[in-house]
């Protein structure tokens, strides 16, 4: 693997995702830099990315029917999605620790990861129903 360069690029990508805070997509995260920096590509965006995905320098959440979400906190926790606004929260007092999860011992496949994600109504929303 090569190793990594800190570009000007790489730098506005990571600048973007701790600005926008909210869980961004690519393209969320695209547009917020494309206002200012309209040099820097979609593709570079999405490369830079994954690449710091790839490397553990950001979290990337996987969305069920939706485009993936970016996180810069790479400490495991996990997140819960507002059913109506659909907005990503860390939930900072739950731990891996937390869960038990009893995986059958098996030699029809190999367990190489997973993802939960908890599913509810944010406090904005509770309020205003």
């Amino acid at each position: 693997m090569q190793p990594s360069r800190n570009t000007i690029q790489k730098k506005l990508v990571y600048e973007a995702l701790l600005h926008l805070d909210n869980h961004p997509t690519a393209e969320e995260i695209f547009a917020e830099i494309g206002d200012t920096h309209t040099q820097v590509s979609r593709g570079t965006v999405y490369r830079i990315l994954n690449r710091l995905a790839e490397q553990k320098g950001i979290s990337r959440i996987r969305m069920p029917n939706g485009a993936d979400r970016f996180d810069a906190i790479v400490l495991p926790h996990y997140h819960m999605r507002c059913k109506c606004c659909g907005r990503i929260y860390n939930m900072r007092e739950v731990s891996p620790e937390d869960i038990h999860i009893r995986v059958p011992d098996t030699e029809e496949y190999q367990i190489t990861g997973y993802m939960i994600l908890f599913e509810g109504i944010c406090r904005d929303c509770g309020e205003s129903i």
